[in-house]
Parts: structure tokens; C-alpha cells; sequence
């Protein structure tokens, strides 16, 4: 967090000087001052300002915005259904059935409970833009998530073990989501062309967007042998310790942009990226201790190690609507709503849980992510943020 409190820090920083560096820009060269005309003489006549190229200025007079920049700052709640716990539940059911099919004594597990709900959390942004003449614009977005809840109240996926002639039934939590974390930065180029309806404006985007996800998991596992099996009578679980795992994703937006100039100080702006195409790596690897428990041997616990890395894709739309609000001339106040609708699919999945113990369960027992690689897994965002800015030109 303290390198978010830095830049935080530096943008406010930043925010303050440019707008105390507009707030002192005079008149444009050569304009008549107020109250300068000769006894009889008509004051100029005022031109109006060009559609979203000029702003009121103190003491009437206009400038048009010719290169402008506009940084900003903000906070958002987002609900945020991650990937990792829509996956999980079909993902371990067909893994299990097939390695059950391998090994009778393996136990297969049925998902029984699904915590997928939305995640609620706070979110930070800032922002850069540079526009030329109000059609050509270059902007610098940067995002940041990061989620961390109790484990007692943490999302989960819990299994239920019908059992067989070696397990007797049980029901194990396979897997928690305890912490969320989730970083994005992008530059993007839109163009907006002015049409006869004056105020509005039509255009396109092109954008480049690096993402990463971070998320801290515990997996677990619960089996109980019969006494006619071997290990006669033995509990092994394994004990829930954290296991990061991260997605590294980079991608390109192409869409449509619009914006409505409804008066000089507000305004409402749309994009749509129908081609939202994001691909990268995953990564797993923790370590954890399984515990054995018999009434001969007692309590014995021996180190799992479970791992896994995949190539995958994400591949979706994302809606953004924002209404902005200008006043003091150089100071803006942003709301905004953020939808995203993405599925991903996992184009390699390999993965397991190492242990010299007993029979255990284990995401992908498989090595070869069958139930991964076999089907697709939605991922939803929907966020309101409000933004504050600052414009400077120049």
C-alpha cells in the first residue's frame, strides 16, 4: 500500500500545482479588458465558444482549449465475481471423476457449495488525458484492487465425498479466497468527430491494457479411510495454509466512443469495446502440511506441495459511462459506471499436489487440467466510481 500512498500523493501534488497554474492564466493576448472601451464605444461582441473547444474564462473573455491536459483522481465500489471460484467447483468435480476412474480409492468430489457472489470492494484510480483541438486524445489509466477479508467470513467451494468401499462419506472445504488483489494500467487513442447536432460527438478507440490478479487461497481436503482399507482408519486432511496464485494478462480494447456536450459545464461520454481480448500466464505454488491421524500411528504430519501453471485467455465486452461536471472552469467531478463481462478459457493447464501422504483430495490430481482446459468460466465486473480533476492548458 505504500507505494499506492506515494502516487496518490504525487498526483494530488500534481493536481494542486497545475490548477493553481491554470487558475493564474490571464486573458489570451491581444483581448480587450473589461471596461477599456471609449465613452460611446459598443463592447466587442462575444463569440461564442466552438463545441467542447472553449470554456468561460473570469472577466467574460474566452480561450479556446487548443492542447489540453486533464488529470484525475478517485475511488470506486466495485462487485466483482472472480474467475479462480467459478472454476474451481466443475473444474475439481470432472478432475476427480476421471482420476477416480484411475484409482477407485481416490475420492470423488461434488460441489456442494459455491460462495461465486460478487466480491465487494473499494477501488483507486487516476488518470492522464491530452487532448488536441477536443477530437484527438492520448490517456494514461491506472487501477488498483486489493481485497482482504477474514478467513471465517472469506468466500468458499466446499465438496461432498459420497465414499466407496475404501472412503467413508465426508464433506471438505476445497478451496478459499481470502485475499483479492488486482492491478491494471493502460494508454489509450480515441478520436471524436464532431456531427450537425451541436454538442455531439462520434469517434473510436484503440487501447493497450496490462493486468494482473492476485489471489491468496487456501486448499483443503478431508478423507477418512474404513477399517477394511489401507491405511485402516485414517483421517488425513490437510491444513489450510495460503496458497498465492497470480494471472499475468496483457490485451488490446477497439471500440466506439461518443460524447454529449449537454451545456458548457456538463457532459456525458460513452465507450463500448466489443473487442476486448486479454491473454497471459497462471501461476500457483504454495506449501502446506497434511496431517494423518490413526489410532496406531497417531499424528503425523508430512509437507504438501501444491503447484500449477497455465496459458490462458480472457475474452469479453466492457461498457464505461461517465456524466462530468465542470466548474470553476478548470475543475471537473466525475461519475461513472464500469461493466465487464468476460469468459475465460485456459488454452494448457497443468497441475497437482506433491505429498509422500495418503489419499488427499486435489484440484487437479490429473497433472494435465482436464476439468480446466475442458470448459469456459465467466468473470463479471460492475463498478460506480466518482473521479475529481483538474484541466490545464497550455
Amino acid at each position: 500500500m505504500s507505494k499506492i500512498a506515494r502516487l496518490l500523493f504525487f498526483v494530488l501534488l500534481s493536481i494542486t500545482v497545475l490548477g493553481e497554474l491554470a487558475a493564474q492564466t490571464g486573458p489570451e493576448p491581444g483581448a480587450t479588458p473589461p471596461g477599456s472601451q471609449q465613452a460611446g464605444e459598443k463592447p466587442a461582441e462575444q463569440k461564442p465558444a466552438e463545441a467542447g473547444g472553449g470554456v468561460p474564462t473570469p472577466g467574460g473573455n474566452r480561450r479556446r482549449e487548443l492542447h489540453r491536459i486533464w488529470l484525475q483522481l478517485g475511488l470506486g465500489r466495485a462487485a466483482i465475481r472472480a474467475g479462480i471460484l467459478n472454476e474451481t467447483p466443475n473444474a475439481w468435480l470432472l478432475n476427480s471423476a476421471v482420476q477416480t476412474g484411475i484409482d477407485s480409492n481416490y475420492p470423488f468430489s461434488i460441489p456442494i457449495l459455491n460462495e461465486s457472489t460478487p466480491l465487494h470492494m473499494l477501488t483507486a484510480a487516476t488518470s492522464a488525458e491530452y487532448a488536441y483541438a477536443d477530437r484527438f486524445f492520448v490517456g494514461l489509466q491506472w487501477r488498483w484492487v486489493d481485497y482482504t477479508t477474514p478467513r471465517e467470513s472469506a468466500s468458499r467451494v466446499n465438496f461432498l465425498v459420497p465414499g466407496n468401499t475404501a472412503l467413508q462419506p465426508s464433506i471438505y472445504e476445497g478451496l478459499r479466497l481470502v485475499r483479492y488483489e488486482e492491478r491494471r494500467s493502460a494508454i489509450d487513442f480515441a478520436y471524436l468527430y464532431p456531427l450537425l447536432t451541436p454538442g455531439l460527438k462520434l469517434g473510436g478507440f484503440i487501447a493497450y491494457e496490462r493486468f494482473t490478479e492476485n489471489n491468496d487461497l487456501t486448499l483443503g481436503s478431508y478423507t477418512g479411510t474404513r477399517s477394511s482399507a489401507t491405511p485402516p482408519s485414517t483421517i488425513t486432511a490437510s491444513n489450510a495454509a495460503v496458497t498465492p496464485a497470480r494471472y499475468d494478462m496483457r490485451g488490446w480494447l477497439i471500440g466506439l466512443a461518443a460524447r454529449y456536450q449537454i451545456f458548457d459545464w456538463l457532459g456525458v461520454s460513452y465507450r463500448l469495446a466489443p473487442l476486448y481480448r486479454r491473454s497471459g500466464a497462471f501461476s500457483m505454488s504454495g506449501f502446506q502440511t497434511l496431517s494423518q491421524y490413526s489410532n496406531s500411528s497417531g499424528l503425523t504430519l508430512l509437507p504438501i506441495f501444491p503447484f500449477a501453471v497455465a496459458d490462458f485467455k480472457d475474452s469479453g465486452v466492457r461498457h464505461t459511462l461517465e456524466g462530468t461536471i465542470r466548474f470553476s472552469c478548470i475543475y471537473t467531478f466525475t461519475l461513472g459506471v464500469l461493466k465487464e463481462d468476460m469468459t475465460r478459457t485456459y488454452s494448457s493447464y497443468f497441475g497437482a499436489s506433491l505429498s509422500t501422504g495418503g489419499q488427499f483430495a486435489s484440484k487437479t490430481p490429473t497433472f494435465i487440467g482436464i476439468g480446466e482446459t475442458s470448459a469456459s468460466f465467466k468473470i463479471t465486473t460492475l463498478e460506480y466510481y466518482m473521479r475529481f480533476g483538474v484541466l490545464g492548458f497550455l
